[in-house]
């Protein structure tokens, strides 16, 4: 019961804070000076070594086997699935060229977050102010949506070629990993093996009970 009532005691704390966010508004000026040097960055990139220089700034520790910053590559049984519709021998980095592109893209994902992930673990040492709490929150969670939005385009894009049929599967998150070396994970293929032999059954069900010509 305690613990019951400590959960819900934690959820009701959770979405009060969230209401609060919701009903926050912080209006602030970001100065030219700022402003020119941001537009430079958009602009022109950094350049290759400024670029890793600032990777390799924060380093965050994390819990022993933690998968939180791994970027997953294409599982096995897909990646033999797309070399055989695609008629490839390529190597498992470039049987896609998307997919290619967006793993490229969420190693400098998982770099963005590591000075966020500095800042929230500063916030509860030192008494800051609401705002910064606040503004790194915030940036945390902007960068999830971001992180998931690309991780499910990557795994949309490598279904609608092999399986386009059970693409909907991803639309259930319990089958699909929370990090992890494995972009769509075991239990995800589990399903995807049932979901496949149940529809095949069912045709071959169909066929059968069709009347002859």
């Amino acid at each position: 019961s305690s613990s019951s009532d400590s959960s819900s005691s934690s959820s009701s704390s959770s979405s009060s804070s969230s209401r609060k966010d919701r009903d926050y508004s912080v209006k602030f000026k970001f100065n030219e000076t700022k402003s020119t040097g941001l537009s430079r960055w958009i602009v022109l990139g950094l350049g290759e070594a400024k670029a890793k220089s600032a990777r390799e700034i924060f380093k965050p520790k994390i819990k022993k086997n933690s998968s939180l910053l791994t970027n997953p590559s294409l599982d096995e049984a897909f990646y033999i699935r797309l070399k055989s519709v695609k008629n490839s021998a390529a190597a498992k980095n470039n049987i896609d060229p998307l997919e290619k592109v967006y793993r490229n893209q969420t190693y400098k994902l998982i770099d963005a977050v590591k000075p966020l992930m500095f800042l929230a673990s500063r916030i509860g040492r030192k008494k800051k102010s609401r705002k910064i709490t606040l503004a790194v929150r915030a940036a945390l969670k902007l960068w999830a949506v971001l992180y998931n939005d690309v991780t499910t385009t990557r795994r949309r894009n490598i279904l609608s070629q092999i399986y386009p049929q059970n693409i909907g599967l991803l639309d259930n998150i319990g089958i699909l990993p929370v990090g992890g070396e494995l972009l769509f994970g075991p239990k995800f293929v589990d399903a995807l093996v049932d979901q496949v032999n149940t529809l095949n059954k069912l045709d071959q069900a169909g066929k059968s009970a069709a009347p002859p010509p």
